[in-house]
C-alpha cells in the first residue's frame, strides 16, 4: 500500500497550484499530493493553510482520544 500523506517538497519543475491556479516555479516549496499527484503552492491560502489545517484535525484527534 502507498502512502498518500501530502508533503513538503522542492519542485524539480514548475507547475501550477490546484487551488488557486497560480504557477509555482522549479526550486519553489509546494505541498505535494501523492493521492492524485497535485500540488499546492506554499502561498498563504494554499498550502500553508492546508497545513495548519491537517495539524488542527492531528490535535483534536488526539485530544478527543486522550485516556488521560
Amino acid at each position: 500500500m502507498r502512502n498518500t500523506t501530502p508533503y513538503w517538497l522542492k519542485t524539480k519543475f514548475g507547475g501550477k497550484c490546484s487551488r488557486c491556479d497560480l504557477g509555482i516555479k522549479k526550486g519553489e516549496d509546494a505541498l505535494y499530493f501523492p493521492s492524485d499527484k497535485t500540488l499546492l503552492c506554499a502561498r498563504d491560502p494554499c498550502g500553508k493553510q492546508h497545513e495548519r489545517d491537517m495539524r488542527a484535525e492531528d490535535f483534536d484527534i488526539a485530544v478527543m482520544n486522550y485516556q488521560g
